[in-house]
């Protein structure tokens, strides 16, 4: 991954105008998106893809929320996913609840899906059901998705 990070980087340069938006955060955001991906459904080097997704996609959540609100959302619903199956349910509560209050401005088919699969991933996950967070959490979820 890291080498067609690093291809990715030298294409860019030499990109038509057109791709003005293909620059080093979006290089980041999709490499982190595939290492998200890859965390989620295999059991070899998980442990190093969901660092890697972590530290690119954070940037994207924290960083670029003002430039990208949609991709601020999605991106910030894929990483909640990703502390839920890593057992870190506080910070997938945080990271979840910052990006519904950014919504508003978002309703993106792909972001309610992956609200969607958030949702499920906490509904599925044993020993969080009592939570008072983790259940305030799905009502707030639940309400976006109805909604859209």
């Amino acid at each position: 991954m890291k080498r067609s990070f690093q291809q990715a980087q030298t294409a860019s340069a030499d990109a038509p105008s057109y791709l003005y938006w293909f620059d080093d955060v979006a290089i980041d955001t999709l490499t982190g998106q595939g290492a998200l991906l890859l965390a989620l459904t295999s059991r070899k080097n998980s442990n190093s893809l969901a660092h890697q997704a972590d530290t690119l996609l954070s940037n994207e959540v924290s960083q670029n929320a003002d430039l990208r609100p949609r991709y601020a959302v999605l991106h910030g619903a894929w990483l909640a996913r990703l502390y839920v199956h890593g057992g870190d349910i506080e910070r997938a509560i945080g990271t979840a609840a910052t990006a519904l209050r950014r919504l508003q401005p978002v309703r993106s088919p792909m972001t309610i899906t992956v609200l969607r699969n958030l949702d499920s991933d906490l509904a599925t996950r044993k020993g969080v059901h009592t939570m008072p967070q983790v259940r305030q959490l799905r009502r707030e979820l639940r309400s976006v998705i109805a909604g859209s």
